[in-house]
C-alpha cells in the first residue's frame, strides 16, 4: 500500500509528503522520491526517537509490548537497517533543529531552482 502511495504522490506537484520510516525502503521508493521532488531525511538519535514514540506506543502494534530497553534496541536495529536508504536523500537535516524556518528555505531554494516562475 505504501509504494502505491508513492507512486500516487509522484503524480502530483507542490506537495510535502512526510513518509512512514520503512517506505523509503522498499519497492525502489527512495528512487521514486528522489526522481519526482525534493527528498529530506531528517535525522534524529536514537534516544530521541525513542521520547518521541514512547506516548504512541499503545497505538504502534510493532512497538507496542516493548520495554523502554527494549525500544531502544528496537529503534537502534531499524535505524541501522534503514540509514542506507534514508541516506539517499537529496538533504540531510539534523531534525534537533529548533523550528521549520531552515526546512522552509531548503524547500524554498528548491523550488525557486525547479520552477523559477512560481
Amino acid at each position: 500500500m505504501e509504494h502505491e502511495a508513492v507512486l500516487e504522490m509522484t503524480r502530483l506537484s507542490r506537495v510535502i509528503v512526510s513518509t512512514g520510516g520503512g517506505t523509503p525502503c522498499f519497492h525502489k521508493n527512495m528512487e521514486l522520491m528522489n526522481q519526482s521532488g525534493l527528498t529530506i531525511y531528517l535525522k534524529l538519535d536514537a534516544n530521541i526517537l525513542k521520547d518521541r514514540l514512547m506516548p504512541a506506543r499503545k497505538s504502534r502494534p510493532l512497538i507496542a509490548d516493548k520495554s523502554d530497553s527494549e525500544l531502544l534496541l528496537f529503534i537502534q536495529e531499524k535505524l541501522a537497517e534503514r540509514e542506507p536508504f534514508y541516506n539517499l536523500s537529496a538533504v540531510k537535516a539534523d531534525a534537533t533543529t529548533v523550528g521549520v524556518a531552515p526546512y522552509i528555505n531548503i524547500i524554498e531554494m528548491y523550488n525557486q531552482s525547479n520552477h523559477p516562475q512560481s
